[in-house]
């Protein structure tokens, strides 16, 4: 399929995990489900098990890929936005963005991906053709409401982290290689499960 503009946004409020738009999994004892935090509209919940390197993840099926390569599509703009929040900023290790192949388990720079990384210290702006590239955001993880950004385009990709750029990395030539999805994990660092709240995403190209 040639993408040359798309404009998706997925708001987590389902009655039931929309499993034609996603798809779930992680180690025995993992939930991901709709739920009300904190009198929000129904938002998504991706829950571990409590053994330490428990994991759970949620992400895109194979037909919101982004099957495309930017420096094919002359330029284009990819901005990858997402509404996330943390039940527990200790012990806990999770990565989000875009990415192929997909991922079980967060790692700091998982071939061809672009995203956010963090394991017990500052959020970390990411990106991996080849060669990785990583960026301390200077913004340590909480348990309150953030909003994340990616814009890439066919010389860069800008970081923000609530509107406030955080990082800049050139990028990588011939990046993607492969079709790009939509990925959220989180991992477990002690025997209590954690939790990642999703209230909303939203890729654009053009």
């Amino acid at each position: 399929m040639e993408v040359s503009e798309l404009n998706y946004r997925f708001d987590f409020n389902n009655l039931a995990v929309n499993l034609d738009e996603w798809l779930t999994g992680g180690d025995v004892g993992f939930v991901v489900d709709p739920v009300f935090v904190d009198d929000e509209p129904s938002l998504y919940k991706i829950t571990t098990d409590n053994d330490s390197g428990d994991d759970a993840y949620l992400h895109g099926n194979e037909k919101f890929g982004l099957v495309f390569s930017i420096n094919e599509e002359g330029g284009a703009t990819v901005t990858f936005e997402a509404r996330i929040r943390l039940l527990s900023a200790t012990n806990v290790e999770s990565w989000f963005g875009l990415i192929n192949p997909l991922i079980t388990t967060p790692v700091a720079s998982p071939p061809n991906s672009t995203g956010f990384f963090q394991t017990g210290g500052n959020w970390q702006a990411v990106n991996e053709n080849g060669a990785a590239e990583s960026t301390d955001t200077g913004v340590a993880p909480d348990t309150s409401w953030h909003k994340f950004t990616i814009v890439w385009d066919a010389s860069d990709i800008l970081y923000y982290i609530d509107d406030v750029l955080k990082a800049t990395h050139s990028t990588p030539a011939n990046f993607p290689l492969a079709p790009i999805f939509i990925e959220f994990i989180v991992q477990t660092e002690e025997g209590a499960s954690k939790t990642m709240y999703l209230d909303w995403v939203t890729v654009e190209v053009t």
